[in-house]
């Protein structure tokens, strides 16, 4: 006689339906906020955004509700804790959590690309492009790559940065990998500045969602389903002035860019990065060839002010000067000599106020007479300030010997010359000269000084700068929160 020999059945668990929590109708917008990163009114617009998506097709009165479902997803978003906790918390099974944070999650990629999407228009255009260029003067950026793999050559509107485990490209610029020249340094610097907003921006993700911040114990392919409804839910957030908070409460500050000129140079991979690299910001240009019929609106660069002009005529002579809005500089009328196409500025920052001098003589001007106004101009300066800069275009080669009365002038007045390459070439003859010196006095604190070179079909004048240490900074604030974990 054979025997059937069978495990014992285990009794089947008895369904439990638990009280649930409804945290809507007994917490204020901010508490609210701490624990589902959105307001009561933008909870609501996210349950109506997505309410035939997440309805149930049943009429069982223990369906869950689009709220339920939604509050829920939030939850889970915003704390990054494991499903199991999320469940007890708010009374929920964990297996009905995930399986809400799963349709939450498909929910908000199926309407990606109504939140989420590269922009097209030229008023976002520009305004992203004004607000990366403000970040570090680095023109015609669209945005910033990092940890991820794309296909860029759509983007034909501008350029992206990327790290150097990218190739350089028209469309995408990388740093250099071994700077050698000083504008090569200083756009590897910018760079490195402008492309932290990407991380900056994780951040900010991560701060807002923490289950980005954690570890997700899920399958990559659902993992990247979440990063990319957070990214959905981040920017409806933005669209409805949502504020970034901190489970604390406090208010986060963010960066507000400001309209700045776009870049329309060479799209052409490591050509448009040297091209990139030297752009540097014109602060003052003599011999203008301005006139009355020209006004200053048909001047007028984005990020600066209006810019200040002294004119002659349109064929030749004047001087103009441009300066950033973020720059206190004031014109010191009482300083110029109306005999000189010359123009004062005074310059007030933490460390010190600077006076700066534009010039341009003719070649036409008499030499005796200029530095004889030129002279008294520097004496009245140097009897209120001996930080001085003067620029400008003289008409006079520095690369010889000078006169003894303009030695005289420099020497007595405390003023070196500190570009040490010709700045005009004339195609004519091939010769060059420096007719474009930076003189400074002793005090001023350079930090680096050159000149630019210009296309000769351009001008045959290079450019001269000089960087100094003005003892300011564009750096922003930020709130951050401290804790001291002895008192707890």
């Amino acid at each position: 006689m054979a025997a059937l020999l069978m495990p014992p059945l285990r009794p089947r668990k008895d369904r439990v339906f638990r009280g649930t929590i409804s945290h809507l109708t007994n917490l204020n917008d901010d508490e609210l906020r701490r624990r589902y990163r959105f307001g009561k009114d933008s909870i609501a617009y996210l349950c109506n955004l997505l309410q035939d998506r997440l309805r149930r097709p049943t009429n069982k009165a223990t369906a869950l509700t689009v709220e339920q479902q939604v509050c829920i997803a939030l939850r889970f978003y915003a704390s990054g804790s494991f499903l199991q906790v999320i469940g007890d918390t708010l009374g929920y099974d964990k297996g009905t959590v995930s399986r809400v944070v799963t349709d939450m999650t498909d929910a908000l990629i199926d309407i990606k690309d109504d939140f989420v999407s590269w922009p097209t228009d030229v008023d976002s255009i520009n305004r992203i492009k004004c607000g990366f260029y403000r970040q570090s003067n680095i023109p015609n950026v669209l945005g910033c790559i990092d940890c991820t793999h794309t296909n860029h050559r759509r983007w034909i509107d501008g350029v992206i940065l990327g790290d150097s485990g990218y190739a350089c490209r028209p469309y995408l610029l990388t740093p250099y990998a071994n700077p050698t020249e000083r504008h090569q340094q200083r756009f590897n610097g910018c760079h490195a500045s402008t492309r932290s907003v990407i991380e900056r921006t994780f951040g900010i993700l991560k701060r807002r969602f923490h289950v980005l911040h954690s570890e997700v114990r899920m399958k990559p392919e659902k993992v990247c389903r979440i990063f990319g409804a957070c990214a959905v839910l981040h920017n409806i957030a933005l669209s409805r002035n949502e504020p970034l908070v901190n489970d604390d409460g406090a208010g986060v500050r963010l960066d507000q860019p400001v309209q700045v000129p776009a870049f329309l140079g060479v799209q052409d991979g490591r050509n448009t990065r040297e091209h990139v690299a030297r752009i540097t910001m014109s602060y003052s240009l003599t011999e203008t060839h301005l006139d009355s019929n020209i006004t200053d609106s048909d001047l007028y660069i984005s990020g600066f002010e209006i810019p200040v002009r002294k004119d002659r005529n349109s064929h030749g002579g004047g001087i103009i000067m441009y300066y950033k809005s973020y720059v206190r500089i004031t014109r010191r009328h009482d300083l110029e000599n109306c005999q000189l196409e010359s123009m004062w500025f005074e310059l007030k920052t933490k460390l010190r106020s600077i006076l700066i001098n534009i010039n341009y003589r003719s070649e036409r001007q008499s030499s005796v007479y200029f530095w004889q106004y030129f002279d008294q101009m520097l004496k009245n300066a140097l009897d209120e300030n001996n930080n001085i800069i003067c620029l400008g275009d003289l008409n006079k080669n520095f690369m010889s010997d000078l006169p003894s009365n303009i030695r005289d002038i420099f020497f007595i007045s405390g003023l070196v010359n500190i570009i040490d390459k010709a700045t005009h070439f004339d195609t004519r003859t091939g010769s060059t000269s420096l007719l474009d010196p930076i003189l400074v006095t002793d005090s001023i604190p350079v930090l680096d000084k050159d000149t630019i070179p210009f296309d000769r079909g351009i001008s045959d004048h290079d450019g001269t700068y000089v960087t100094i240490n003005c003892g300011f900074s564009k750096r922003r604030t930020y709130n951050r929160s401290i804790w001291d974990y002895k008192k707890r």
